[in-house]
């Protein structure tokens, strides 16, 4: 590891400078201290995956009816799911009695880990990106790509922290395919000044693309940041880095198609592993300013898998329904947040007309919906989870992204319903309505739409009764914050009196004092008083008798 450090950066489109790394030698990996310390720290601060939480963590087999949640929605959830790639996918997972798919059994583990939720969850519309296979299916990521992610997953770098995975993802897609989609697509406010200057120039468009790319706004951004004296964050300066990276390489990588680019309706990153590759060239040849980022992903990963030494669930034999478990939880995730009614599907079938491609026939999405420590990793046998670093760059070529329909036959479409007025759709129109901790993907119910009128309507009564509450509760604040505010007034006003009536003390004491040593001296005058010799006599005699 070389010891050299970045200067400091002086100008705002400085790129931390780059620096020679060899290719260690083949099943040969130096521990890094660096990386050391920070694989024993997130191990002190996580806890293995239990059982007992995989519905939470992973996602349930069959969800009851219940809390808004249905049997027609989860009857169509099941509709979808037995169309997709990923259920003939299950089948394969397990030969003699051994997994198939060692590399996905260890990137579920230190996903569930690290991030408390499964890889497939990690790498969906929750978090604005999808995963783009480079050819053939695109049911069950790579091997390459397990073992990028998972590197990238424990690199100090990211500090244990799926956001800043996410958006490092999110960044590598948008500087190779130039998408000029706005970015970053988030209703809450960046802690770095140069993203919160992005967000607003993103806000000034009137198309809905940023009219140059997303990479030069952000240098734009972060040089109006050093012209005020501010500093942008550690992850601006990361992702500045990985948009030079992007800009620097020869390989093309995956075409995305626009369909590519979205969800069954939301908006997406479809990442391939030339994403998630310039990520890592980025963490591995740049000399950073922060000590605590100066290893490469593969150390990250052996110190990583050296600090856990116990095996961890999923087992090999687990992990078909894991997989069953993540994507049944992503489709209902799905349901949740587009408000999908599937009394509307059921009827489009009875009248014969396809709703949709693949997958059970999804619905169109309303236009402007946006997106809004470590265990030992392997599969049983032992095997590591990253093989030595030599993964070659894949064939460029188009790939088929997961759940996506292959089919261009014309369909036509059932006219929906509007949509519901629920919290799903509140919390996305307007989130000054909503509760603080109203979170649509782990609500239950909130957003689904029922298949009754009557629950319908019972369902917008009870959101206008919670929001005509949470009115009440701010009017009510607002009227102790103003009975505050008189007796503060009061109390105010009481000080000040106070603070008079001592004065008006103080003064009346001076004009005594004053008064006395003028009668005193009045007195002591032997011309204003002509018995002052006997009196003094007499005081004399009484002092000393």
């Amino acid at each position: 590891m070389s010891s050299s450090k970045r200067p400091a950066e002086t100008a705002p489109d400085f790129a931390p400078a780059s620096k020679k790394r060899g290719r260690p030698a083949k099943n040969i990996i130096e521990e890094s201290a660096t990386a050391r310390e920070f694989a024993e720290k997130i191990s002190e601060n996580t806890r293995a995956f239990r059982r007992e939480n995989v519905d939470s963590h992973v996602g349930e087999l069959i969800r009851p009816p219940g809390d808004g949640w249905s049997q027609a929605h989860e009857d169509a959830m099941n509709r979808m799911w037995g169309k997709t790639d990923h259920k003939e996918a299950v089948g394969g997972m397990l030969k003699n009695g051994k997994t198939t798919q060692g590399h996905l059994l260890s990137l579920f583990k230190v996903c569930l880990r690290v991030y408390k939720m499964s890889p497939i969850r990690f790498m969906s519309f929750s978090n604005g990106v999808e995963y783009l296979g480079d050819r053939g299916s695109s049911a069950i990521f790579s091997r390459a790509y397990s073992d990028e992610l998972a590197r990238l997953i424990v690199h100090p770098a990211f500090n244990g922290k799926k956001e800043n995975v996410a958006i490092a993802m999110q960044y590598a897609v948008i500087c190779r395919i130039d998408d000029r989609r706005l970015w970053p697509d988030t209703t809450s406010r960046p802690a770095c000044p140069a993203l919160i200057k992005m967000v607003e120039v993103m806000n000034e468009s009137e198309t809905g693309e940023s009219e140059d790319s997303i990479h030069r706004t952000h240098l734009e951004c972060r040089r109006e940041c050093a012209r005020e004296g501010k500093t942008p964050s550690k992850i601006s300066d990361l992702l500045f880095a990985v948009g030079e990276t992007v800009k620097k390489s020869t390989v093309k990588g995956i075409e995305v198609s626009d369909a590519a680019k979205t969800y069954r309706g939301l908006p997406v990153r479809p990442v391939s592993l030339y994403d998630l590759k310039h990520i890592k060239k980025t963490l591995d040849e740049t000399t950073w300013p922060y000590e605590s980022w100066n290893c490469t992903t593969t150390e990250a990963l052996y110190s990583y898998q050296s600090v856990m030494a116990q095996p961890e669930a999923p087992t090999a034999e687990e992990l078909p329904t894991y997989f069953e478990r993540a994507h049944k939880k992503k489709l209902r995730d799905w349901m949740l947040k587009s408000n999908y009614d599937p009394q509307v599907e059921v009827e489009a079938e009875g009248a014969g007309i396809d709703q949709g491609q693949g997958d059970g026939g999804s619905p169109q999405v309303e236009e402007g919906f946006r997106a809004g420590g470590f265990g030992q990793v392997g599969d049983d046998a032992g095997s590591p989870i990253v093989n030595p670093p030599s993964n070659p760059e894949p064939a460029s070529g188009p790939g088929r992204p997961s759940e996506r329909p292959s089919a261009t036959e014309p369909r036509r479409r059932a006219q929906r319903p509007p949509p519901v007025e629920t919290l799903a759709n509140v919390a996305v129109q307007r989130p000054g309505l909503v509760p603080d901790g109203y979170n649509p993907y782990l609500s239950v119910g909130q957003g689904v739409g029922s298949p009754s009128k009557s629950e319908l309507l019972a369902q917008v009564n009870n959101q206008g009764k919670k929001i005509a509450d949470q009115d009440k509760k701010l009017a009510d604040q607002d009227k102790k914050l103003a009975e505050c505010k008189g007796e503060i007034d009061d109390l105010l006003k009481r000080v000040a009196a106070l603070e008079a009536e001592k004065d008006k003390q103080r003064d009346n004491a001076v004009s005594h004092e004053e008064a006395g040593r003028g009668l005193a001296g009045h007195f002591a005058d032997s011309q204003f008083n002509p018995d002052l010799p006997n009196v003094l006599q007499l005081r004399f005699r009484r002092d000393h008798d």
